[in-house]
């Protein structure tokens, strides 16, 4: 029982980051020393159990994740890319990277039951240690090759979290407006992840933004995690993302058959088969030389005047493009039910600090079955 009674030191400094707390903070919420907080994230004290019941309430975090087998500290692997449209607190971005290591443990312990796909794309990974400018015509190539991976045509992809998630990927969309951050792309446990967070987002953007992610897995995924940081490096790593997004959603060979003409009514009409942005499209034909970048900015001008440059048509409202959300875990937790099995592995969860109320608080686009107390709990009769 002392287990479940004894505050574990990493959790509460986990817990407390992943709300995006100071220890100032937590110290004014709670009425608790700043002192005695230090000491309890350092283990040199521990309050009693009363203390850890106010602090998980407090915290918004199931009590037994304060008390559980100690998490393991950040993750140091390489990959951990975040975009954000604003400069965000360093806090926030520690926060989103907690957010994602508990999807990570998610999918780990599904792994352990269920045959997840696995990562399916080291042969195209770009083996540069250390940085190097990425030419287009060389992100051409690997945009080229992703497609011939999967034998997709030269066409538009039916879609993008789908060929993500058969590729070994593991993606998660959360729903956070004014978070401002946008996405964050990591390897934790072996694994690739990415979370989403498509508040505002429509779904032509949410494509993009998944391409962009695999851009970053394929070309940056084994620099060392310290060259992220770099303020130029990162801007050139955004620039190779975005070059790849652009090739693999709009390949020379097919977009271009399309294209008729270089208008904005000619690109909207052009946008549900392809669903890509107008913006995008311009901008791809600007890449491709077919357009200066004079008449890129005049059709963002146009977009501006007759629609928005957050709203193009197709992004909301009837005949819209709809968002395509991952479906790989809630396909692992409806086969679990069906062979009843879920319970077991939420109750392992559980044994984490993971109930499933707080895992689809986190997580709401995942269908998290009710968890009971015990697995298999046997069924008595009276004898007589």
């Amino acid at each position: 029982m002392e287990r479940l009674t004894q505050l574990v030191p990493a959790n509460l400094k986990f817990a407390r980051e992943l709300n995006g707390m100071t220890i100032t903070e937590l110290s004014e919420k709670t009425g608790v020393s700043k002192q005695s907080i230090s000491n309890w994230e350092n283990g040199n004290r521990s309050p009693d159990f009363g203390t850890i019941k106010r602090l998980a309430n407090i915290l918004n975090v199931p009590y037994l994740l304060l008390v559980s087998a100690a998490r393991e500290g950040a993750s140091t692997e390489n990959l951990a890319l975040f975009r954000s449209r604003v400069a965000v607190p360093k806090r926030s971005k520690i926060a989103f990277e907690h957010v994602l290591e508990i999807y990570g443990d998610l999918v780990t312990r599904l792994s352990s039951i269920v045959n997840l796909p696995e990562f399916r794309l080291n042969k195209l990974l770009t083996d540069y240690k250390s940085f190097r400018v990425i030419e287009n015509h060389e992100i051409e190539k690997k945009a080229s090759e992703m497609r011939d991976f999967f034998n997709l045509s030269n066409g538009p992809i039916l879609n993008m979290t789908t060929i993500l998630e058969r590729s070994g990927i593991n993606v998660v969309f959360i729903n956070r407006p004014g978070l401002g951050i946008n996405a964050l792309t990591k390897q934790y446990k072996g694994k690739f992840l990415i979370l989403l967070n498509i508040a505002d987002q429509s779904a032509v953007k949410i494509r993009f933004s998944l391409a962009h992610e695999l851009g970053h897995i394929l070309l940056h995924s084994e620099y060392d995690r310290k060259l992220y940081a770099k303020k130029e490096i990162g801007k050139r790593l955004e620039v190779e993302a975005n070059m790849f997004a652009s090739c693999f959603l709009m390949p020379a060979s097919g977009f271009l058959l399309d294209v008729t003409r270089t208008t904005l009514g000619e690109l909207v009409r052009l946008k549900k088969h392809w669903k890509v942005s107008v913006q995008s499209m311009a901008v791809r034909l600007t890449q491709l030389g077919i357009i200066d970048s004079g008449h890129e900015v005049q059709i963002f001008k146009e977009i501006s005047r007759k629609y928005s440059r957050k709203d193009e048509p197709f992004d909301r409202g009837i005949g819209k493009i709809e968002i395509e959300y991952p479906s790989m875990l809630n396909a692992a937790i409806r086969f679990l039910n069906d062979e009843h099995r879920s319970n077991e592995v939420l109750f392992e969860l559980r044994k984490d600090g993971l109930e499933s109320k707080f895992l689809h608080g986190l997580f709401p686009y995942i269908s998290f079955p009710e968890q009971n107390v015990e697995p298999h709990m046997p069924k008595l009769r009276l004898l007589k």
